[in-house]
């Protein structure tokens, strides 16, 4: 199965520069000094075509029969413009299976008309997000995908390290490190250099450069390179890379080619998305001097989150960041980041000079504020501009990081287990047949949460009561029930000892979420989950546990039903507004059993399966009601096992009046 690779032609190009490996897939005319345009006959023989989203629309002049590709995949689809995108989806047909990936909180599109913090949900895969998470069916729910395993980078750089905390989920393990990438075995993966030089204009090209910074990344380069380890595999210039600006990019090249270290890549950030590196070296050029707040907006590395987690995650190894400490911890959206990697690779004994202190730090960065405007300074500067706030949060990483506990909620039971077991049902219809007189079956009939009676077959007037949670067992109202009775004058009493059949009906309940009490002490505990408690409206039900995720304790669940299993739909914040003006519905599926004693847990466990708003439309008021009340959408069983047929009616008086509208009381 060879793929077939579709390039362009560019001008002062040279074929001779697309990698010889890659040369291999690719159409060349006869004397391989150039690429050829896509042809029909080409595309027959391939079953994979690799191309640019601009070249494909070259593949519309082929006059393809629709549908001609089976699979239209475009990566990094986040980065591209929609219209960009829009090309090759052209070529869709009515079942192309079409898949967008990219990750939105890397590089993102360049737009002019929309405020910077808005050009990622300008892109087709954040649209097709939103589209997806306002449907509630299961196709909507796994058309999106996660991918959460990252397999380049080190994990003392991915994890909680850095990355992973600073550029997407917190202090959430959602991406996992799993390629046992090795680290530099006696340098920290983050290290920093910190250089107070001085940063020049280059007139011609309008982009600055910084002596000391290009002196001291040539240095950091010879030695990167003296001192690689055996397990970062072949000695290799280009698998070093260093970022930069326009004019210091030259600069940097020009010194390195004088010590014969030419191959090492070096590339302003946008030319490297996609590719990895054993090392990184990222050099910031602006200083404290240089940076004027109206005009340092275009400085990527200060103000641009998104590239600066494209840059570090380059790298497999090792980063390693040269630049002005006080600058980088001061100006631009960025300046949390960067204070937060400072501090970590100075506790970590990975920051040049030694002499570098967070309180040096802080000392130069009291300087510079007396000598800026405060309507200069950027108030987000303060603030995580990734990862801000519970209720801040974008919608596709607080997805990601409900994705993780999707696997941990499968853990729970999926059947319905408040009815007895076999055996033990055998074992109590075993007691029926051997003492009749002490052990009662019948229909339980609930008063309150804690009390209740039982309703015996063979008796039905003589009442059994039931008093104390305890004595209830794992039971609802309309459970058929084998209970032991009590010798006691007057009524008699007794205790539930099992289910023998429950109720038809479905343990559905209309509740109230209960308030926590703050002032009880919290106990530490390595369970995953926390307990909800829910307080149904009808208060001859028990209260219910629901259990929602440790790391995401304000998401609660929302749960269905699809093919006999249960599947996540949505997640639902849990603020103040939703508690207070709001009814969770609320299915029962599990009553568990001690281990250690046998006994029965106080409550059983339920799955939230809606949130209806207390001042809701009339249908959904109606299914409050329903719930409270447990009134059935449809006749018992028994009712509809013979119904009535119309030859049945014919033989009397009654009359079939299906528009008769009628109230009965």
């Amino acid at each position: 199965m060879k793929p077939l690779r579709i390039k362009a032609n560019k001008q002062e190009v040279l074929v001779s520069s697309t990698d010889e490996i890659a040369q291999k897939y690719c159409l060349l005319s006869k004397d391989g000094q150039f690429f050829l345009p896509p042809t029909k006959s080409a595309l027959d023989h391939h079953r994979i075509v690799i191309t640019t989203t601009a070249m494909a629309r070259h593949f519309n002049d082929l006059n393809l029969s629709d549908g001609y590709f089976t699979h239209i995949l475009i990566d990094e689809a986040s980065q591209m413009l929609e219209c960009e995108a829009l090309m090759p989806l052209g070529l869709a047909g009515p079942v192309t299976r079409v898949v967008l990936a990219g990750d939105h909180m890397q590089m993102e599109p360049k737009l002019f008309s929309t405020d910077d913090d808005q050009h990622s949900n300008h892109s087709l895969p954040n649209r097709l997000f939103h589209f997806y998470q306002g449907r509630e069916s299961s196709t909507a729910l796994k058309s999106r995908i996660f991918f959460h395993k990252n397999y380049r980078n080190t994990k003392e750089i991915l994890k909680r390290e850095f990355v992973s905390t600073h550029f997407y989920v917190g202090k959430s393990d959602a991406i996992k490190a799993v390629g046992n990438v090795p680290a530099h075995p006696n340098s920290h993966p983050l290290r920093f250099h910190h250089v107070r030089g001085e940063s020049h204009l280059d007139t011609a090209s309008m982009s600055w450069f910084d002596l000391d910074e290009v002196e001291c990344v040539v240095e950091i380069v010879q030695n990167l390179l003296r001192d690689w380890p055996i397990a970062w595999g072949n000695h290799d210039q280009s698998s070093s890379c260093v970022l930069s600006e326009r004019c210091q990019v030259s600069m940097i090249r020009k010194e390195l080619q004088k010590r014969f270290l030419g191959r090492v890549t070096v590339e302003n950030i946008s030319n490297v998305q996609g590719k990895q590196f054993r090392a990184i070296v990222m050099t910031a050029v602006q200083t404290r001097d240089s940076l004027h707040p109206p005009d340092s907006y275009c400085v990527e590395f200060f103000y641009d989150a998104r590239m600066l987690n494209t840059a570090m995650t380059r790298a497999q190894s090792q980063v390693v960041v040269v630049g002005d400490a006080a600058a980088l911890c001061y100006f631009g959206k960025c300046s949390r980041i960067w204070r937060s990697y400072i501090h970590h690779c100075i506790s970590k004994g990975s920051a040049e000079p030694k002499h570098l202190t967070n309180d040096f730090i802080d000392g130069d960065i009291k300087e510079i504020s007396r000598f800026q405007r405060t309507e200069y300074l950027d108030e987000s500067s303060t603030q995580s501009v990734m990862f801000d706030t519970e209720n801040n949060i974008d919608a596709i990483l607080q997805e990601l990081q409900e994705e993780q506990n999707r696997a941990h909620y499968t853990l729970l039971e999926r059947k319905r287990l408040y009815d007895s077991a076999k055996v033990e049902r055998d074992a109590l219809l075993q007691l029926l047949r051997e003492q009749p007189n002490v052990y009662k079956r019948g229909e339980l009939v609930m008063e309150k949460h804690n009390a209740g009676y039982i309703i015996p077959f063979d008796n039905p007037t003589n009442h059994i009561i039931i008093k104390g949670r305890c004595n209830l067992g794992k039971s609802f109202s309309g459970d058929e029930m084998v209970a032991e009775v009590v010798p006691c004058e007057g009524i008699p009493q007794g205790k539930v000892l099992g289910t023998i059949k429950a109720a038809e009906s479905r343990r559905v309940f209309a509740c109230t979420l209960e308030v926590e009490d703050y002032q009880k002490p919290k106990t530490k505990t390595e369970y995953q989950f926390l307990r909800k408690m829910m307080v149904p409206l009808n208060t001859n039900t028990t209260k219910i546990c629901t259990l929602v995720s440790k790391k995401s304790h304000n998401l609660i669940p929302i749960w269905k039903h699809n093919d006999g299993e249960w599947e996540i739909v949505r997640y639902h914040q849990l603020d103040k507004e939703i508690k207070r003006n709001h009814v969770f519905m609320v299915e029962v599926f599990c009553w568990k059993t001690k281990i250690e004693n046998k006994g029965n847990y106080a409550y059983p466990l339920g799955k939230v399966i809606d949130i209806l708003s207390i001042g809701s439309p009339l249908e959904e008021g109606l299914r409050i009601l329903d719930a409270e009340f447990n009134v059935q959408p449809l006749p018992p069983s028994h009712v509809l096992a013979e119904p009535c047929t119309w030859k049945d009616t014919q033989n009397s008086n009654r009359k079939d009046l299906p528009k008769v509208y009628y109230f009965h009381c």
